[in-house]
């Protein structure tokens, strides 16, 4: 009997390192004008987002076809890059506050995802519930760099979205 529980005790041992090393497969990645980890699969395409306005198809949606006048308040001019990974469910945006006439993440949110919900902040990470916008289980985090810049990074892992937030680094 002390043999079986021995074989069972390493084998938990065992998956609980393999489930350690696969939380931990991120990489360095430089997006320009900041850095994070991101995982090794990940597979990111670069877009265009316009601040503010592509809010309004999810507005129209959740708003049963109409949308108040002043969820268009940024300039169509003005746009932020956004990267994709379809491996991983997850989208990066790097939002300029001053372009953007924004003070923080909490009008960056407001602005870019009318229907998003602050959940919590962790540490300097805020956390944004986006069932409304996204999906059932889905989230937003936002970094800061002293209200010049926010990085949004939304999914739905929430440990990975913290993890690759508490990475970033602002140059």
């Amino acid at each position: 009997m002390n043999k079986k529980l021995l074989n069972i005790l390493c084998v938990l041992m065992l998956l609980c390192g393999l489930s350690v090393v696969a939380a931990a497969d991120l990489t360095n990645h430089d997006f320009t004008t900041f850095k994070m980890d991101i995982p090794n699969d990940a597979n990111l395409t670069e877009e265009t987002g316009f601040n503010g306005k592509d809010v309004i198809e999810n507005a129209v949606r959740s708003n049963g076809g109409s949308i108040p006048v002043s969820d268009l308040e940024s300039d169509p001019a003005n746009t932020h890059p956004v990267w994709t990974d379809n491996v991983n469910n997850i989208s990066i945006q790097f939002i300029n506050c001053e372009e953007d006439k924004l003070s923080d993440h909490a009008n960056a949110m407001k602005q870019m995802y009318a229907n998003s919900t602050f959940k919590e902040d962790s540490g300097n990470l805020h956390i944004y519930d986006m069932s409304k916008v996204s999906g059932e289980g889905s989230y937003g985090v936002c970094v800061e760099n002293n209200g010049k810049s926010v990085v949004v990074i939304t999914g739905d892992d929430l440990d990975l979205l913290k993890k690759m937030g508490e990475s970033v680094k602002f140059n």
